[in-house]
């Protein structure tokens, strides 16, 4: 229990950085949600382990034939109901705030999954065990999914922030090196066409242009002027 609650605080950790939206302001708030309600998880989690351990660990280590054998039957239903009454909701809202933080990055499928399971966590009362694989089975999940489509989604990224802000239509800015170098070549290649659409827009003998927004200035072509 100690090492898998250690694990899920790191993959909380490296799991904040790619799904926050550096173009949406609100992204930083439902990502300390987040790590609100993971957090709240494990410690619920560890709440939830102790009592159920209890009565091993007092029959293990200690006198124990002082102890109400019928205490002993009641610790293991007390960490049931810490589970499944209180931490489940928190792995509910993990679910539902990383869904929504991460709806421009994750593949519409997996959100709305991620929704459903949500819900189902939060409003779901019962105390089977297939409840309590629903966040983990949905955690394999997503972290299949971030690490098979890598290389892909680095590639769309490249793609969809070519146009380099978001004034000029790309619906995300670079943020990355391969990014920002395919945004600053696009950028030149639509400089030097604009030259070339100026130039022959200018009538014979004139070397100047007027005013073009594109280049945002005039443009001088010194082979006419000779």
């Amino acid at each position: 229990m100690p090492f898998s609650a250690t694990a899920f605080l790191w993959f909380i950790a490296a799991l904040r950085t790619p799904l926050v939206d550096p173009n949406e302001q609100r992204s930083e708030t439902f990502s300390r949600v987040q790590l609100a309600a993971g957090i709240l998880f494990v410690a619920g989690a560890f709440v939830a382990a102790a009592p159920a351990s209890a009565a091993a660990t007092s029959i293990e280590f200690f006198d124990s034939s002082e102890t109400d054998p019928a205490l002993l039957r009641q610790l293991p239903q007390l960490g049931y109901s810490v589970m499944f009454v209180f931490t489940i909701r928190m792995a509910g809202m993990f679910i539902a705030v990383t869904s929504r933080l991460g709806r421009w990055l994750l593949p519409g499928w997996l959100t709305v999954i991620g929704y459903l399971l949500a819900a189902v966590l939060l409003l779901t009362v019962s105390f089977s065990a297939l409840i309590a694989l629903v966040f983990p089975a949905w955690v394999v999940v997503l972290c299949a999914w971030l690490l098979l489509g890598r290389e892909r989604r680095g590639a769309e990224a490249v793609i969809l922030s070519h146009h380099g802000n978001l004034e000029h239509g790309s619906p995300v800015v670079p943020a990355t090196r391969e990014a920002t170098l395919v945004h600053m070549m696009d950028n030149l290649g639509g400089k030097l066409g604009s030259f070339d659409r100026i130039e022959r827009s200018l009538a014979d003998g004139e070397s100047w242009s007027g005013f073009d927004c594109a280049i945002d200035g005039a443009a001088y072509f010194r082979d006419r002027a000779a």
